[in-house]
Protein backbone atom coordinates (compact mmCIF):
# COMPACT_ATOMS: atom_id res chain seq x y z
CA UNK A 1 0.00 0.00 0.00
CA UNK A 2 2.52 2.18 0.90
CA UNK A 3 4.48 1.68 -2.57
CA UNK A 4 0.89 2.43 -4.70
CA UNK A 5 0.91 5.86 -2.30
CA UNK A 6 4.31 7.23 -2.87
CA UNK A 7 4.02 6.16 -6.53
CA UNK A 8 0.81 8.31 -6.71
CA UNK A 9 1.42 11.31 -5.47
CA UNK A 10 5.05 10.77 -7.26
CA UNK A 11 2.94 10.40 -10.62
CA UNK A 12 1.09 13.83 -9.79
CA UNK A 13 4.70 15.66 -9.97
CA UNK A 14 6.18 14.28 -13.01
CA UNK A 15 5.70 15.73 -16.34
CA UNK A 16 4.87 14.66 -19.87
CA UNK A 17 7.62 15.76 -22.46
CA UNK A 18 7.60 15.29 -26.42
CA UNK A 19 9.70 12.28 -26.01
CA UNK A 20 6.85 10.67 -24.31
CA UNK A 21 4.50 11.46 -27.14
CA UNK A 22 5.44 12.19 -30.51
CA UNK A 23 8.05 13.81 -32.70
CA UNK A 24 6.95 16.03 -35.13
CA UNK A 25 8.57 17.18 -38.81
CA UNK A 26 7.40 20.87 -38.33
CA UNK A 27 8.18 22.13 -34.72
CA UNK A 28 10.89 21.87 -33.00
CA UNK A 29 11.82 18.54 -30.91
CA UNK A 30 11.04 19.29 -26.90
CA UNK A 31 14.17 19.44 -24.77
CA UNK A 32 14.33 16.30 -22.26
CA UNK A 33 12.21 17.87 -19.17
CA UNK A 34 8.38 17.81 -18.64
CA UNK A 35 7.53 21.25 -19.53
CA UNK A 36 6.96 20.90 -23.40
CA UNK A 37 4.46 18.77 -25.12
CA UNK A 38 3.44 17.98 -29.04
CA UNK A 39 0.35 16.93 -30.52
CA UNK A 40 -0.92 16.27 -34.26
CA UNK A 41 -4.35 16.70 -34.55
CA UNK A 42 -7.00 16.52 -37.33
CA UNK A 43 -9.16 19.23 -38.37
CA UNK A 44 -11.81 19.79 -41.31
CA UNK A 45 -12.11 23.59 -41.97
CA UNK A 46 -12.10 23.41 -45.86
CA UNK A 47 -9.65 26.75 -45.50
CA UNK A 48 -6.30 27.78 -43.93
CA UNK A 49 -8.25 31.12 -43.31
CA UNK A 50 -11.34 29.61 -40.94
CA UNK A 51 -8.82 27.38 -38.90
CA UNK A 52 -6.25 30.37 -38.66
CA UNK A 53 -9.12 32.28 -37.43
CA UNK A 54 -9.91 29.60 -34.90
CA UNK A 55 -6.48 29.43 -33.42
CA UNK A 56 -6.63 32.94 -33.06
CA UNK A 57 -9.33 33.71 -31.46
CA UNK A 58 -9.02 31.03 -28.83
CA UNK A 59 -5.39 32.26 -28.35
CA UNK A 60 -7.03 35.50 -27.69
CA UNK A 61 -9.26 33.94 -25.05
CA UNK A 62 -6.50 32.78 -23.29
CA UNK A 63 -4.67 36.18 -23.27
CA UNK A 64 -1.76 35.05 -25.71
CA UNK A 65 0.19 37.15 -27.45
CA UNK A 66 1.23 36.70 -31.23
CA UNK A 67 5.26 36.45 -32.13
CA UNK A 68 4.25 34.77 -35.54
CA UNK A 69 1.59 34.75 -38.22
CA UNK A 70 2.68 33.68 -41.41
CA UNK A 71 1.38 31.34 -43.66
CA UNK A 72 0.67 28.18 -42.51
CA UNK A 73 2.91 28.78 -39.15
CA UNK A 74 1.34 30.61 -36.06
CA UNK A 75 3.59 31.73 -33.05
CA UNK A 76 2.29 32.73 -29.42
CA UNK A 77 3.87 34.07 -26.13
CA UNK A 78 1.74 33.17 -22.73
CA UNK A 79 2.96 34.56 -19.52
CA UNK A 80 2.59 33.22 -16.23
CA UNK A 81 0.25 35.84 -13.88
CA UNK A 82 2.57 35.23 -10.72
CA UNK A 83 6.29 35.02 -12.27
CA UNK A 84 5.76 36.03 -15.64
CA UNK A 85 7.57 32.87 -16.70
CA UNK A 86 6.90 32.89 -20.53
CA UNK A 87 5.52 29.62 -22.97
CA UNK A 88 5.53 29.86 -26.41
CA UNK A 89 2.73 27.79 -28.51
CA UNK A 90 3.80 26.91 -31.82
CA UNK A 91 1.16 25.87 -34.94
CA UNK A 92 1.72 24.30 -38.24
CA UNK A 93 -0.90 24.34 -40.14
CA UNK A 94 -0.69 21.16 -42.83
CA UNK A 95 -3.21 21.62 -45.42
CA UNK A 96 -2.33 18.71 -47.49
CA UNK A 97 -2.92 15.96 -44.70
CA UNK A 98 -5.26 18.15 -42.89
CA UNK A 99 -3.38 18.32 -39.86
CA UNK A 100 -2.52 20.53 -36.74
CA UNK A 101 0.74 20.37 -35.72
CA UNK A 102 0.98 22.03 -31.81
CA UNK A 103 3.56 22.45 -29.32
CA UNK A 104 3.78 24.44 -26.16
CA UNK A 105 6.77 24.85 -24.30
CA UNK A 106 8.20 26.53 -21.19
CA UNK A 107 11.22 29.12 -22.36
CA UNK A 108 12.80 28.60 -18.86
CA UNK A 109 12.82 26.06 -15.86
CA UNK A 110 12.29 22.71 -15.71
CA UNK A 111 8.55 21.89 -14.60
CA UNK A 112 4.90 23.59 -15.28
CA UNK A 113 2.64 22.14 -13.19
CA UNK A 114 1.22 20.40 -16.52
CA UNK A 115 0.50 23.74 -18.09
CA UNK A 116 1.62 23.27 -21.57
CA UNK A 117 0.21 19.76 -21.66
CA UNK A 118 -3.11 21.22 -20.66
CA UNK A 119 -2.76 23.92 -23.01
CA UNK A 120 -1.82 21.46 -26.28
CA UNK A 121 -4.99 19.08 -25.43
CA UNK A 122 -7.26 22.12 -24.98
CA UNK A 123 -6.60 22.92 -28.64
CA UNK A 124 -6.50 19.84 -30.01
CA UNK A 125 -9.79 19.44 -28.74
CA UNK A 126 -10.78 22.46 -29.78
CA UNK A 127 -9.51 21.45 -33.73
CA UNK A 128 -11.44 18.39 -33.80
CA UNK A 129 -14.74 19.90 -33.28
Amino acid sequence: MKKFISGFFLSLFMGCSAKETIKDPYLPACPDSPNCFIAIVPFEEPTLQLIKDKILLNVSLLKGDTLVDKNESLKFSFKSNFFKFEDILEFYIDMDNKKVHIRSAAETGWYDFGVNKKRVLYFSTLLKK
